[in-house]
């Protein structure tokens, strides 16, 4: 599975950002998107509550440093990806975006109640994440799911070929008749 450093890495390499809290929250919302389009999480690496916002330890610790490697091996799922948040996001500052995770659930509820200022290192919710963006999509402008490709191998599809045409064989022996 890929890592925070690679989906920021290729935001690095491919978009830039105005510093290390944009970059934090767009790899935030690059996970929170792949959960509600993919139904899988895009990284491993867990998210923190921080006071600023979702922070991913590594993904801070090293752009603090200007050291994240831009040589990302995504797939191509995971770039669409990328590349939609980022194009629906990017516009914005990190202090907006900062803002903006404030006033969402999985921020929200993973700081337990603490004042906005106070310190915490709690984890984000996946689940809260699914859950929340999933419902965004009925009544918030969202980015746009990109298309993702799918992949069959040639049996699958020939067996669901042959048990469709046992299926409507009746029906194409008439219309093959008229």
């Amino acid at each position: 599975m890929t890592n925070a450093l690679e989906v920021a890495g290729y935001i690095m390499k491919t978009a830039g950002t105005n510093g290390n809290t944009q970059l934090n929250k767009l790899v935030y919302y690059c996970q929170a998107w792949s959960l509600v389009w993919t139904g899988r999480p895009l990284f491993s690496d867990p998210i923190e509550a921080w006071k600023d916002g979702p922070v991913v330890r590594a993904v801070y610790r090293e752009g603090t440093h200007g050291q994240i490697p831009t040589d990302a091996s995504l797939t191509d799922d995971q770039m669409k990806i990328v590349n939609s948040v980022v194009a629906f996001y990017s516009n914005k500052s990190g202090a907006e975006l900062s803002s903006l995770t404030h006033s969402e659930d999985p921020w929200v509820e993973a700081r337990g109640g603490l004042p906005s200022a106070a310190q915490s290192q709690s984890p984000i919710s996946r689940r809260t994440m699914l859950t929340y963006y999933t419902r965004a999509t009925v009544d918030k402008e969202t980015p746009l799911c990109p298309s993702l490709g799918v992949t069959a191998n040639a049996a699958s599809v020939a067996e669901v070929g042959r048990r469709q045409r046992i299926r409507w064989r009746e029906a194409l022996d008439v219309l093959a008749v008229q």
